[in-house]
């Protein structure tokens, strides 16, 4: 009897929701009777490629197969931060694009429009899209921007080294501009917008207009040049936003004028002084970023004591008093926490060490008893013991052996045997360890710990 008469394709095809590329890679070349549905039905349905090397072999692999093989692919996550590929690459990339008709999800960073907008105009093939998040190191690469409608998502992030023209087209909030035009024939369904795009509505260009996206849930505008969208009434505008990222300006004066923006927000990254003024506004905060470095003169009192997520970063040199700040705290809610510890290019740091002043000095003993209440003798912030995720990540300008990160995961483990997940990254590099149960660790694949990271540190709150 063939497996395809046990289990129909599609229970077949919904089983493999449950694994990870490798197990289903491994699946396939085990079971022949699997493989022409795994690869690539099941393989291709979510890509996610790291490196330009991997990103042509993908699409020079699709180019081959039958146009059936593209048509597989849903999502499509390109990540590539080194130099920008060639216009041969380029068009490559462009191409097979072009073979997959059924895209829901692009998600290509910089610096992929450096040299040609050929990739902007291949997206006019994906009339399905309802994710885009783009890339770009030149604002007037947007003027090929097709008119795409019907997006729950955008996200436009633009190299900080761009110039955006103040009088150019792309800074209109009307449809002559591409991404103007992309927002409003989106207004009805957008619910996620994150612009780095310079000044996207000024005032006097869109008074006279009902100009409102009343799905939007989050909203960034972390980097945003404020210009007149200083003057914005964003509770008209986005009347049903909870989380937000707010651009950090020392003299921004926007939150004054819109208390009851800030007031109903459950989630906000911003400057301490933007923080405070949520919290004065009666603000029900879950989640917390401070988006400027934490120094001994910010006093924690003022966060919610419900607070379940709370992100910041601190001065290398700064983290001992901010432990002996912050374990006065309480935080009886909190779910996750990540600490950015910023060092020097020339600062020499015992990384596990640092770790574990951080979240505890002494091992934490489990007793053999369980009915017994847990007791530890804390030296760092004793509100850690329980949480779902911690992070401690280390900023810094150079590149450091994985032996660095295991260290700090081996000792942190012994000290927050309850945390579920505990997260170690120094410089750009990541790694995640699950516990299911005490003594029970095992690391997570890059692709595994990414999305685990992003889940606690946003997809959870919005």
């Amino acid at each position: 009897m063939s497996l395809h008469s046990i289990f129909p394709c599609e229970t077949l095809c919904l089983i493999g929701e449950f694994l990870d590329h490798t197990s289903l890679l491994h699946l396939a070349l085990a079971c022949r009777a699997l493989k022409a549905i795994i690869i690539p039905r099941l393989l291709f349905r979510h890509v996610r490629l790291v490196k330009l090397q991997k990103i042509i072999s993908f699409c020079s692999m699709l180019l081959a197969l039958s146009p059936a093989a593209g048509a597989t692919v849903k999502s499509l996550e390109c990540v590539h931060r080194a130099s920008a590929p060639s216009s041969a690459e380029i068009l490559l990339i462009a191409q097979a694009l072009q073979r997959m008709p059924n895209l829901l999800r692009i998600d290509i960073p910089i610096p992929f429009y450096a040299q040609t907008p050929t990739l902007l105009s291949t997206l006019s093939f994906h009339s399905r899209l309802y994710h885009l998040a783009l890339g770009i190191s030149d604002a007037s690469n947007l003027d090929s921007l097709p008119q795409l409608r019907g997006l729950r998502t955008l996200h436009i992030t633009i190299d900080s080294f761009a110039k955006v023209n103040a009088s150019s087209a792309l800074m209109r909030m009307n449809h002559s501009s591409p991404l103007g035009s992309v927002l409003l024939h989106s207004r009805e369904t957008l619910e996620s917008i994150k612009l780095d795009v310079a000044a996207f509505m000024p005032v006097g260009i869109y008074t006279s207009l009902d100009v409102v996206w009343p799905l939007v849930r989050l909203l960034d505008l972390g980097s945003l040049a404020l210009g007149n969208w200083e003057f914005i009434n964003l509770s008209a505008t986005f009347p049903a936003v909870r989380h937000f990222v707010a651009p950090l300006k020392n003299k921004a004066t926007w939150y004054r004028r819109n208390q009851s923006f800030i007031s109903r927000l459950t989630s906000l990254e911003g400057d301490w002084k933007v923080l405070r003024a949520a919290m004065n506004a009666g603000a029900p905060l879950v989640r917390v970023v401070g988006r400027w470095r934490w120094t001994p003169e910010v006093k924690l009192e003022f966060l919610p004591p419900d607070l379940e997520c709370l992100v910041l970063s601190v001065d290398y040199q700064n983290v001992e008093a901010f432990v002996s700040h912050a374990k006065q705290t309480p935080f009886a809610n909190l779910k996750v926490f990540a600490i950015n510890v910023l060092l020097d290019r020339n600062t020499h740091c015992e990384y596990a060490a640092t770790a574990i002043s951080v979240f505890m000095m002494h091992r934490y003993i489990i007793p053999s008893d369980q009915n017994t209440q847990l007791q530890a003798n804390f030296g760092g912030m004793p509100w850690c013991a329980h949480l779902d995720y911690v992070l401690v990540n280390f900023k810094l300008q150079q590149t450091v052996d994985k032996t660095a990160r295991v260290q700090c995961w081996n000792e942190l483990v012994e000290r927050l045997p309850l945390v579920q997940h505990i997260g170690v990254r120094i410089a750009a590099m990541l790694s995640v360890w699950e516990t299911p149960a005490p003594g029970a660790s095992n690391e997570l694949s890059p692709v595994r710990a990414v999305e685990v990271a992003n889940y606690h540190h946003m997809l959870r709150w919005t």
